[in-house]
């Protein structure tokens, strides 16, 4: 009698609180599964890349492309003009001088052009008073020790023009006229000539020169060759190859 008033009374306790019991287990039942949820998801990005950062605009660097895009043609073309002239000035550009096509020829064939022709250039020194380092450094300066298309295909050993009274052969050179010869003896005897008489001849004696120094500028200085600073480089081939 008492086991079954004790199992009613449970019994009557259960019916009673029961529903209650359920709500609360359901209560923790969703807090348990919000937070496992959470941990998961904050869990799940753990290693994983950040997400690319949306590129930052630089304003002015786009100012700039506006500015050279709103540039007129005609402003492009001079911007690309002065850049072509500061690289031409930079790197140099200048007319090879005949020293150039001088120094590019062998040194044994400048020394075998010596020995060819020095016996003439003494005797034409010694005929006209024409020092025969001046002689023979012009005729180096002027037919590259012999190389030149003047002196191979005229025996134009000096490149002296062609002018109103001359009554021989000639030929075009880089648009120029240089008389031609039948040898190379007539072309040093011409020249001989050319440099004491004449127009080229009366402005050398008036400056009477001296030495071979002297020679070197006068002939520059009476117009004999159009070459820049012939003085100079005449000077500096007799130096060099000691035709003095």
């Amino acid at each position: 009698m008492e086991k079954e008033t004790t199992t009613t009374i449970a019994g009557r306790y259960v019916r009673n609180y029961w529903f209650k019991a359920g709500v609360a287990l359901l209560l923790v039942f969703i807090v348990l599964k919000k937070d496992l949820s959470f941990n998961i998801k904050l869990n799940s990005t753990k290693g994983e890349p950040a997400p690319p950062a949306e590129p930052t605009r630089k304003e002015g660097k786009r100012t700039t492309e506006r500015l050279t895009e709103a540039l007129p043609a005609s402003a492009s073309a001079q911007e690309s003009a002065t850049d072509l002239l500061n690289l031409t000035s930079l790197l140099g550009s200048r007319k090879p001088k005949a020293e150039d096509a001088l120094n590019a020829i062998p040194a044994s064939e400048i020394q075998a052009y010596i020995q060819r022709f020095s016996k003439v250039a003494r005797t034409e020194a010694r005929k006209y008073d024409i020092p025969a380092a001046v002689i023979m450094g012009n005729a180096l300066l002027h037919s590259a020790a012999g190389s030149s298309d003047a002196a191979r295909k005229g025996n134009s050993h000096f490149r002296i023009p062609c002018t109103s009274d001359w009554l021989g052969n000639s030929g075009q050179y880089e648009g120029q006229c240089y008389r031609h010869y039948e040898n190379a003896w007539t072309s040093f005897r011409d020249h001989s000539l050319y440099l004491t008489t004449g127009t080229i001849g009366k402005k050398i004696a008036k400056m009477r020169p001296a030495t071979y120094s002297d020679w070197a500028l006068a002939l520059e200085q009476a117009g004999f060759t159009s070459e820049k600073d012939f003085g100079e480089q005449l000077i500096r081939v007799i130096e060099k190859y000691h035709l003095e």
